[in-house]
């Protein structure tokens, strides 16, 4: 139970700075939150996040901020007053120091500099692995619901470059915030015209590196992508491709470490074949997206007809989402 109340009282101090971090937030309202003392929670808190709670409310509002510079016209005095900050000059040097370039700057380059934004996960996800699995919330009437609303859908893509940056010996989306952290996944989510948000990735093992892991995190961009590729970071070719991609509706709440692992263990094991499909991995085996997404929790590999597109299951085909059986 140890590792449960932690967790559970981590994620609502999470929660709670989600909901407020607009406003202004004292230790005594994170406090609130949990069953522990202000000091014990501050320690749970930078445990399980890695941060203390005040640099972490002060990294998410800068990287909100940076999100409102690339996307707007807003002036700085504007933008820093929202993010809390007293003065247009602490917030240039706070937002400096952070992302390695000056706000103003940032916000006439945006389109072409991908600065690392702070993207936390709940520990939840993160450390769910801890839990076992009489911890878990969801009774098995629950999990075996989390099955059922399991949608497959079709997508085709003309073609892209891949910007990932590989893990070192990680091989998969919990491994990697552990080994890398999460200003990876910030990094993607901050360059603008990308063609889908950021996604765990498994190359192929055409791939595969003395030094680096087949797993990696990366964004799908425009063929004409023109702007910097960070240091360590890769930009490779994708030709046209379809992807079959498992997808969990945002209705499954907060997508515990369970409800992802149903699905990961879905996907691996799905036969394409009565679809007319087989699996088609001469550059991604697969792909996962969706922590910090609308569409809810996402799983997909690429594919190919078996032999002509007329086999191709009429409703994917048409681009429909096909209801899984139970």
């Amino acid at each position: 139970m140890k590792y449960k109340q932690q967790i559970d009282a981590v994620t609502s101090m999470q929660d709670y700075i989600d909901l407020h971090y607009k406003e202004e937030i004292l230790p005594c309202h994170l406090d609130a939150q949990t069953e522990y003392c202000c000091a014990h929670s501050e320690l749970l808190f930078k445990k399980y996040t890695g941060y203390s709670p005040n640099r972490y409310i002060k990294s998410l509002r800068l990287s909100n901020a940076a999100l409102e510079l690339r996307d707007t016209d807003a002036l700085l005095a504007e933008v820093a007053e929202k993010a809390m900050f007293e003065s247009q000059e602490g917030f240039i040097r706070a937002f400096s120091k952070e992302f390695g370039i000056t706000p103003g700057k940032y916000q006439v380059s945006s389109s072409s500099v991908p600065i690392p934004l702070f993207k936390p996960l709940p520990v939840r996800i993160t450390h769910g692995h801890l839990l076992g699995k009489e911890n878990f919330e969801e009774s098995a009437e629950e999990l075996e619901a989390i099955r059922k609303s399991i949608r497959m859908e079709l997508h085709e893509y003309l073609g892209c470059h891949l910007l990932l940056k590989r893990a070192k010996k990680a091989g998969n989306f919990i491994a990697y915030i552990h080994e890398q952290g999460c200003r990876i996944w910030g990094t993607l989510w901050s360059i603008k015209n990308a063609i889908d948000e950021p996604a765990g990735i498994w190359l192929n093992k055409k791939y595969k590196s003395l030094t680096r892991s087949l797993y990696a995190q990366g964004i799908a961009l425009p063929r004409g992508y023109k702007g910097e590729v960070p240091k360590g970071f890769e930009l490779i070719h994708i030709p046209p491709y379809r992807m079959l991609s498992f997808r969990l509706p945002p209705s499954v709440r907060k997508f515990s470490y369970e409800a992802v692992t149903i699905l990961h263990k879905f996907a691996e094991t799905f036969s394409p074949i009565k679809h007319g499909l087989k699996w088609a991995d001469e550059f991604i085996s697969a792909y996962q997206m969706g922590f910090h997404s609308n569409k809810g929790y996402i799983e997909g590999r690429p594919v190919e007809p078996l032999s002509i597109w007329d086999e191709i299951s009429p409703l994917l085909r048409k681009g429909e989402t096909l209801v899984l059986p139970a």
